[in-house]
């Protein structure tokens, strides 16, 4: 088993942590200016973005392979997140005939280098996809002021929720369940990791599992169970972390087989004028290759993008219209933006101020609500998905 080092990477700093065999020990903590570096060695190095650091959009696209899917994101990523130097990693969560549903996460990635000098990571893996389950399952856990919910189904990302831990309480359990139902996955268990100080109360139907809370975030713990191949950053190889001792070793070879060569002009002519046919050889045998090779078109991609992008508004356009016409004391737990549509999922005390104020904003034409109305008899707030839709462009 290849040994493997891993960073979770929050707000607050770095926590390094190595294995001893699936089990995590904390290896070293604190901040990027503060911490010792690591030195490189054989191995994985993985860094984990905590959830304090993640941005995720559930967006839906027209059906194609995911290496395709991928390659549509990577062109429009500055419109749908307000990140300077955005990097991210994205799976399909549904896929039926006419459309996909594709999770993106995303990042900042502006203290890379930093990072890279204190622990010289190879794989970058988002902590959502750090949970697995076979069965739906719903992880409650802390990080620090906040309490984290995830719930996962056979490997798919189903929702996240973080609640501060001053307002968390079995109504948030229940809300999250609320909104979980419109995946289409019913979920059969809850784990909770530590959070003895919180008194939560059984739910008819699933079966609650609390763990002693240990001194590792729970996602460290799985890392170590799944494969890796899929975060591994483009055009690292772990041959690079050992550069200097490989041109050392080069060095000395060249060094001997210049001696060699010395030895005789005639060899060393006879060896010369054999390297430099070769050398030849090699040039015409790759030139041949490289005419040969098919090049790769990408502009139905490309077009089929564009054209998407002309008929509908830009992401950030749209959060930037909500955030202006949202009511004070309102609050969006998620959106779902397909062409000229949103569906927002909003708790509010005054749900017709809500939908006075959003029919209000630019380039708004039509401001519905779907279902019916759940309203929290503690907070007064009431739970309801509005459907947007957009003018075209």
């Amino acid at each position: 088993m290849k040994k493997i080092m891993a960073a979770y990477w929050h707000k607050d700093g770095l926590d390094i942590y190595s294995y001893a065999g699936q089990v995590p020990f904390k290896y070293a903590s604190g901040t990027l200016e503060g911490i010792e570096p690591i030195k490189r060695g054989w191995g994985i190095k993985a860094l984990i973005v905590g959830k304090d650091r993640l941005m995720h959009v559930r967006k839906r696209y027209p059906p194609a392979p995911l290496e395709k899917l991928t390659k549509a994101v990577a062109l429009e990523i500055g419109e749908i997140f307000p990140i300077a130097q955005p990097a991210f990693y994205c799976r399909i969560f549904k896929s039926i005939s006419n459309y996909v549903e594709l999770d993106i996460w995303a990042w900042e990635t502006a203290a890379y280098e930093k990072l890279k000098d204190v622990f010289p990571f190879s794989h970058v893996i988002p902590e959502d996809v750090l949970f697995t389950a076979s069965d739906p399952e719903v992880w409650i856990f802390q990080q620090r002021d906040l309490i984290h919910m995830v719930a996962h189904a056979r490997g798919r990302f189903l929702d996240s929720a973080s609640v501060p831990l001053a307002d968390f309480d079995y109504e948030q359990i229940n809300r999250f369940l609320l909104n979980l139902s419109q995946t289409g996955e019913e979920i059969k268990k809850i784990s909770i990791y530590g959070l003895r100080q919180i008194q939560i109360k059984n739910i008819p139907g699933l079966q609650m599992v609390r763990t002693e809370e240990k001194t590792y975030p729970p996602c460290v713990a799985t890392m170590a169970q799944i494969d890796l191949r899929e975060f591994k950053i483009r055009g690292e190889h772990s041959f690079l972390s050992h550069l200097p001792l490989a041109m050392r070793l080069c060095l000395y070879l060249a060094v001997g087989y210049a001696f060699m060569l010395f030895l005789t002009v005639t060899n060393y002519d006879r060896a010369a004028t054999e390297i430099r046919q070769k050398i030849a050889a090699m040039d015409k045998t790759t030139a041949g290759l490289e005419a040969a090779k098919p090049a790769v078109d990408y502009s139905d991609v490309v077009q089929e993008i564009n054209a998407r992008l002309q008929k509908s508004p830009a992401p950030v356009k749209i959060m930037n219209m909500l955030a202006q016409t949202l009511p004070e004391g309102s609050y969006i737990n998620r959106i779902i933006f397909a062409e000229n549509h949103l569906e927002l999922n909003v708790a509010s005390k005054n749900p017709l101020a809500l939908v006075k104020a959003l029919s209000s904003g630019d380039g708004v034409q039509k401001v519905t609500i779907k279902g019916t109305l759940s309203r929290d008899k503690r907070t007064g707030f009431y739970t309801c998905t509005v459907i947007m839709e957009l003018l075209a462009k």
